[in-house]
């Protein structure tokens, strides 16, 4: 969490790097500066987002999470924008039952196949989606969904919770209208029938229809990455030619300025001989 949502209270952690060491220094002055802004002596939940972080410093990191799960200071512990199942895995086996919690995206470009919920689903770790709804436009107001909707009399919203519910998903909803808000009243209160094998086969589908989507979703997001690294790499070549130039131009400007100065200074000589010459002449005549 950045500075601005702690205003006017501490700075909750200080900047890290890549070293390890650091990476392990800044998640404690973090923990501890959240229990001080919480004022408490505990948390239920502690989650890291740092998804630039190679494997090792997040090893690193992950460990000070489990000593501090140890001391009972952390009920559970768990990660947030987890890029692949490969990385997942790789820290789940090294530091295993540290990674209670996985916060992803519900539709990912980055993940296009679920397979980071499909192995949190496997291995018991909670799995909770965010933009579930703001991500869900197009199963939301595919026909299939509304026909179930009608079915269980309910919101297509409602319905979609019901699904994650049946798939061993944690919705974040993360609504951005009342209406979507209050079409979730009906599965918070429990007024929703389970959904039948049928329908829940057909969502299925429309999840992995949006695979296809991830997919192309995923690759334009490659190439946009690609397009802005040359980007950055053109404006750091402009950026030295730039420099270049201008170091060529101040260095031409300074031979040109040099040059003026020996000029000046060979004129200046010359009128001082000539004044010498001429008071030498005028003692002479007379």
């Amino acid at each position: 969490m950045s500075l601005p949502h702690h205003h006017p209270l501490v700075s909750p952690y200080t900047p890290y790097g890549s070293d390890p060491d650091k990476v392990a220094d800044a998640c404690q002055v973090s923990f501890y500066r959240s229990l001080e802004n919480l004022r408490t002596s505990y948390v239920d939940a502690f989650l890291v987002y740092a998804p630039e972080l190679t494997v090792t410093p997040m090893i690193s990191l992950l460990s000070v999470l489990q000593k501090l799960k140890q001391e009972g200071r952390i009920r559970f512990t768990g990660l947030s924008n987890v890029l692949t199942v490969d990385i997942l895995r790789h820290l789940d086996d090294q530091l295993p039952g540290v990674i209670d919690i996985v916060q992803n995206p519900l539709h990912s470009p980055w993940d296009p196949e679920y397979k980071v919920w499909k192995y949190c689903r496997d291995s018991n770790i909670v799995f909770h989606s965010y933009h579930t709804f703001t991500s869900s436009n197009r199963i939301l107001q595919d026909g299939t969904m509304k026909h179930i909707a009608e079915y269980q009399q309910c919101s297509p919203q409602a319905v979609l919770l019901q699904y994650c519910y049946r798939s061993g998903i944690t919705p974040i909803l993360g609504p951005t209208t009342q209406k979507n808000l209050e079409s979730t009243l009906q599965f918070a209160r429990g007024e929703i029938q389970d959904l039948p094998d049928d329908h829940v086969r057909s969502l299925s589908r429309l999840f992995a229809e949006e695979t296809v989507i991830n997919r192309y979703r995923g690759a334009s997001l490659l190439v946009r990455q690609a397009k802005e690294q040359q980007k950055r790499e053109s404006l750091k070549e402009k950026d030295r030619n730039q420099r270049v130039l201008s170091e060529e131009r101040l260095r031409k400007g300074l031979a040109e300025e040099q040059s003026f100065v020996e000029a000046a200074r060979a004129r200046a000589k010359a009128f001082v001989e000539r004044l010498r010459e001429q008071e030498k002449e005028a003692k002479e005549t007379k």
